[in-house]
């Protein structure tokens, strides 16, 4: 029943780890503090946010990608705070000195019910009143403990296959062009592309005590990084 965004973490055996509200509103560090606790979870813990007042002020990317890793909708969250922040930065201006704590500008209050379970692949279910004021619908949401034990199992399952299958590697061939650079008459001709070790499959050819070079048809370098 405060403002801001209330954060419940329940173990997998639904005994309660966390609950806490963040003032998400007035505080910007309130909303580095919440993304730290969920960006620790793992698919073990299981993720419940609500709010009653507002919450959108000072709710940022770091918030909304925390939230987003444990299956709740984040950047639907953010984008749906761009109206209070803006009508929070227009009162301010009109005013001429920051507003009082009671003050509400439009655009705050988005009523929030979510859940999700953390992980690379999480799951979770987000509901986010677009309606404001003192009538406005609370935001509900109803999940079945199975579902949520079947999602569990698939984001752990999915976080196993993960880590069996470790990360893959590319593979880079690089060519560079052939560039010939030698005296007339004298001289063999050689690549002259700094930072490249190279074998010429150019021709020497001595004739009446001359040398002459001999390109080959390709005109072709094998080439790597030094």
């Amino acid at each position: 029943t405060e403002r801001g965004l209330r954060l419940t973490v329940f173990a997998a055996d639904w005994s309660e780890k966390h609950s806490r509200t963040y003032d998400t509103w007035k505080h910007g560090d309130e909303a580095a503090a919440m993304a730290n606790i969920l960006q620790s979870l793992t698919f073990n813990e299981t993720v419940v946010l609500t709010s009653f007042d507002a919450w959108e002020r000072c709710f940022d990317h770091q918030a909304a990608n925390a939230l987003s890793r444990c299956g709740i909708d984040g950047r639907k969250m953010l984008k749906q705070c761009e109206e209070a922040k803006a009508s929070w930065d227009s009162h301010s201006k009109r005013l001429g000195v920051e507003p009082g704590e009671d003050a509400r500008p439009e655009g705050h209050g988005h009523a929030v019910a979510a859940i999700g379970i953390p992980g690379r692949k999480p799951w979770g279910k987000t509901i986010l009143c677009r309606e404001l004021g003192a009538h406005a619908p609370p935001a509900e949401i109803e999940v079945m403990l199975s579902e949520i034990s079947a999602a569990r199992i698939v984001v752990q399952s999915k976080e196993t296959a993960d880590d069996n299958q470790g990360r893959i590697v590319g593979v880079c061939k690089v060519v560079t062009p052939f560039r010939w650079s030698h005296d007339k008459d004298a001289g063999v001709g050689y690549n002259v592309l700094p930072g490249h070790s190279y074998s010429s499959p150019s021709k020497v050819v001595q004739e009446n005590n001359k040398t002459q070079v001999v390109p080959p048809d390709d005109r072709s370098l094998s080439a790597v990084l030094a």
